[in-house]
């Protein structure tokens, strides 16, 4: 709820206020909604309890507690949950921030145990206390449903985003080796050419042919190369020159 804010106030100095505050307003409606929803689901609950223990549950009023006890934990809730961002329960801190939400969670329960008595005494006019024995474990335990609803939304974001990171990158690196592929190198191409003729022809084996007045068909033949390999070592490796040379001196 904070980071939504966050982005809320950057796109109003963007220039798009009208958009953002209509978004803004959704997402509040949508989230005041949401807690509804909870007070309404716990208050079917009590009066189901009530109704089939023998009372004479009153529907108004367990409505009115159940919504007062929850909207309170909606004001409280962006608290908790910003708390519960910037002290996450991944390694490194574990036991550290747990001590620290072990201490906030006593304070935020003892809070919202005060306010909910403000609230039945002054606004629904509710005369008596809550006992803080009957609410202090049950809001301890939502504190801590808060905390993990928070860091587990947040670590499925970053999984999210991780996934979205490496199929990016798998992407460019298809790319770029697609784009590779596109502009080859005619040098790196003649590279594997040159290596094949030297292992195949060394020049100790072209001395040979010469001086055994091999054709090139009987060379290529017994060595197992083409033609057009056998021509290529003798120019590069210099062993036509030499044994043209030979053959004029020898005159």
């Amino acid at each position: 709820m904070l980071r939504e804010l966050h982005s809320d106030v950057l796109g109003l100095r963007a220039g798009k206020p009208l958009a953002m505050l209509a978004h803004r307003w959704t997402r509040w409606v949508a989230y005041l909604l949401s807690w509804t929803l909870v007070a309404l689901f716990f208050a079917s609950q009590t009066y189901l309890a009530y109704k089939y223990s023998g009372g004479s549950p009153h529907l108004g009023v367990i409505l009115k507690f159940s919504l007062s006890e929850w909207y309170i934990w909606a004001l409280l809730a962006p608290g908790v949950m910003g708390l519960a961002r910037r002290l996450s329960l991944e390694r490194g801190r574990r036991g550290r921030n747990l001590a620290i939400h072990a201490v906030v969670s006593v304070g935020v329960a003892l809070a919202h145990w005060g306010l909910n008595n403000l609230c039945r005494h002054y606004v629904l006019g509710f005369p008596g206390v809550i006992s803080l024995v009957y609410t202090f474990h049950s809001n301890l335990v939502t504190y801590g449903v808060l905390v993990g609803a928070t860091c587990g939304y947040d670590y499925y974001v970053r999984y999210r985003q991780g996934e979205l990171h490496a199929a990016q990158l798998s992407a460019q690196l298809a790319q770029a080796q697609l784009q590779a592929l596109r502009t080859h190198d005619k040098d790196q191409e003649e590279e594997p050419s040159w290596l094949a003729g030297c292992l195949m022809l060394p020049r100790e084996v072209l001395l040979h042919i010469k001086a055994n007045g091999l054709t090139d068909e009987a060379a290529c033949r017994q060595y197992g190369v083409s033609a057009k390999m056998l021509t290529y070592r003798m120019n590069v490796s210099g062993v036509n020159i030499q044994h043209t040379r030979g053959q004029v001196w020898r005159r």
